[in-house]
């Protein structure tokens, strides 16, 4: 008898069953146990459970890789603005603005990557940063991490390239920065997986991620200074990127019948 484990070990010279008593003994041992292991265990597992119950509420209010993007973005600003002071225009051009001569005629493709870090001014930088770690946050949620990374990063290169067509067509000398791009994308990932499960996910309804959609796009048509093609590559790149990425998660009914 195993008494601590609650359990009879049968050797190979008995019947398998040690003559049809076999599961009574077991019960009748595991009823014999020590009352205060059986304490310490139920307290292991509500402490488990509290455990875990806190780091689902945390994981609520913050998806790590969304709120390291937007660490990024912030510690890259702050780095531009405070140690290397020398004109906003001139440096975030040398820090790697984008800017399709510098892209097609100097092949310099890292600008694709680094305009997305990159941002004109405090309030350039809070207006993504507040929309990036709200609508960032339940599409990372709703996809994963690495497929959230996927969309944010492909999103925000597919923008720059859109801007760089655009503007090469319409010979704009211009350069870009900032993660609207890539937001873009975000929103357009999750105006189809909120689609996809019936006009709600979460707190987002299909009504409040496309009005937003066409109230950013309206205030950027209506501005100056906004790259308009970027807001719209990213747009168009996040939905067809989360058609291909996502997948709505079986229902517990559906999954009990299979």
């Amino acid at each position: 008898m195993d008494t601590r484990n609650n359990r009879l070990v049968i050797y190979e010279n008995q019947r398998n069953d040690f003559l049809g008593i076999k599961k009574e003994l077991e019960e009748l041992l595991f009823s014999a146990g020590e009352p205060d292991s059986a304490v310490h265990r139920t307290s292991e597992q509500e402490e488990y459970n509290r455990k875990s119950e806190g780091r689902n509420n945390i994981s609520m209010f913050i998806s790590p890789c969304n709120t390291i993007i937007v660490i990024l973005n912030v510690l890259v600003f702050l780095m531009i603005e405070i140690i290397l002071p020398s004109g906003t225009g001139n440096q975030l051009f040398k820090d790697g603005a984008l800017s399709w001569m510098e892209v097609i005629d100097n092949r310099e493709y890292y600008r694709l990557i680094t305009y997305m870090f990159l941002h004109s001014g405090i309030s350039h930088l809070g207006n993504n940063m507040i929309l990036l770690l709200f609508i960032g946050d339940n599409l990372e949620r709703a996809v994963g991490k690495w497929r959230y990374i996927v969309i944010y990063t492909l999103s925000g290169i597919l923008a720059g390239g859109t801007s760089i067509l655009y503007n090469l067509f319409e010979y704009n000398l211009i350069v870009s920065v900032g993660a609207s791009g890539a937001i873009f994308g975000v929103v357009g990932a999750m105006a189809y997986i909120v689609a996809v499960n019936k006009g709600r996910l979460e707190n987002i309804s299909s009504r409040q991620i496309i009005f937003f959609a066409i109230l950013s796009l309206y205030g950027g048509m209506t501005s100056q200074g906004v790259d308009n093609s970027a807001h719209i590559g990213g747009l168009i790149s996040g939905v067809l990127l989360a058609v291909i990425l996502y997948r709505k998660p079986k229902s517990e009914k559906t999954q009990h019948n299979v």
